[in-house]
């Protein structure tokens, strides 16, 4: 199933919306654990490069892939030449690398575009070949509280940013979700106004898949992973029932899937 990428047309205006680097510190206390000197990390979904330049900068060495060229091109504007970075244009669920590393991440709810169990599964795969023997993988995902169960299809205002061009953007949220699919349909739909006169509105749309935490400990187990622990967000505490996000960290088994 191909993955709808009209959310992700302007890397520019989603650099803007999406300014937070916090998970950064939660995975430079993994990468201090499970990074040799030397070794190389590999971030899946690396976007425009948002927690890859600041890793480069703490002096790691990265491998970034992302399936958007136009993202992946604002990431190679956006980096020094002094950072240690291979980026490459691949689809998670197919990564043809020849790797093998000791600690690989996941930010931005990445997982969740894989809609279907055979993507879940092969994603899980395509990282499992990537790592290490007792390697680790970290990958958030969004908790599917009962207030994602309740969504509507009215507007929700998000937020507001400023453009590349000075124009105010008011952002808002139109949501449905499935059920049966555990599938949330997004539309966004982004509202440009100059000097305060309204300019143009842009649609865009995209779905995401929400796993349970039992769910993704046997989705794990099938393909080779064993679960370490899951936290809320990204800080190292356990969830609770009043998560928003997963945070999912595992390991590789040295077994064959």
């Amino acid at each position: 199933m191909d993955i709808n990428l009209s959310e992700y047309e302007d890397p520019i205006l989603y650099d803007l919306e999406n300014p937070s680097s916090s998970e950064l510190p939660f995975l430079l206390d993994l990468a201090e654990k499970y990074v040799k000197k030397g070794e190389k990390i590999l971030e899946l979904g690396c976007g425009t490069g948002r927690i890859t330049i600041p890793m480069a900068e703490a002096g790691y060495s990265l491998i970034a892939v992302d399936i958007h060229e136009e993202m992946l091109n604002r990431a190679k504007e956006k980096m020094s030449p002094c950072h240690s970075i291979d980026w490459h244009l691949q689809d998670c669920r197919q990564l043809h690398l020849d790797v093998r590393v000791p600690f690989v991440f996941m930010t931005g709810h990445v997982f969740q575009h894989f809609l279907t169990n055979e993507e879940q599964d092969q994603a899980l795969q395509s990282v499992y070949r990537c790592l290490k023997d007792h390697g680790v993988f970290v990958f958030d995902t969004r908790f599917p509280s009962f207030g994602e169960h309740a969504l509507s299809d009215h507007e929700t205002f998000w937020r507001t940013v400023i453009d590349a061009q000075g124009r105010t953007v008011q952002i808002y949220t139109k949501e449905q979700y499935d059920p049966i699919k555990q599938i949330e349909h997004c539309k966004v739909i982004r509202r440009f106004f100059d000097a305060g006169r309204f300019v143009e509105e842009k649609e865009s749309f995209i779905d995401l898949r929400y796993t349970y935490p039992q769910e993704m400990k046997h989705l794990l187990d099938k393909n080779g992973f064993t679960l370490l622990r899951i936290c809320d967000g990204w800080k190292d505490r356990p969830m609770t029932q009043y998560t928003e996000s997963m945070v999912v960290i595992c390991k590789k088994e040295n077994s064959n899937v």
